[in-house]
């Protein structure tokens, strides 16, 4: 079968298309982001340590998803466009007026089922991963528009940055 970095990489380009659909902000980030983000996950599974005990996991999971999802706003905020789920969470959240955290979590609460229809499992990491991604995006989004407003010469958040200013609800 397909290894879990080419599977990766090509679900982030279908939403990749999709994003751009939405018009979710496609730029050179979102297009680099699935196809070396597969290859990473390639290279670094076999390096990455199991991680025992229910406890550690837990903290690893959600470590785990605040830091990616801090990665996603560096991405966002550098304006290189914004990764597949991103920027269809992005395009989602302009269309329907809808905070990012809870666009967000719609998504991957019907991913969630979805999976769960087709027979997959899912586990206390899938609900904290779901619960963590789009309120943690929101939030690194707002944390990091503070800081440009603090070394901007007086600017606000939206002359820096009209989406972000209105996504960062």
């Amino acid at each position: 079968g397909l290894s879990a970095g080419t599977a990766a990489m090509i679900i982030g380009l279908v939403l990749v298309a999709m994003s751009a659909l939405v018009r979710g902000g496609v730029g050179i980030g979102t297009l680099l982001a699935p196809i070396l983000g597969g290859i990473i996950i390639d290279l670094a599974l076999p390096l990455i340590p199991t991680v025992h005990g229910l406890a550690l996991q837990i903290a690893a999971c959600t470590f785990g998803t605040v830091v990616m999802m801090l990665g996603g706003a560096f991405i966002t905020q550098a304006n290189f466009g914004v990764g597949g789920m991103d920027g269809l969470m992005r395009g989602l959240s302009r269309k329907t007026n809808a905070p990012l955290g809870h666009v967000r979590l719609a998504m991957e609460a019907t991913l969630l089922l979805c999976g769960l229809l087709l027979g997959s499992k899912a586990g206390i990491g899938t609900l904290i991963t779901a619960l963590l991604v789009g309120h943690s995006y929101q939030f690194w989004i707002r944390l990091l528009s503070q800081e440009k407003i603090l070394f901007a010469t007086g600017a606000s958040t939206a002359a820096i940055q009209p989406e972000v200013a209105v996504l960062a609800n």
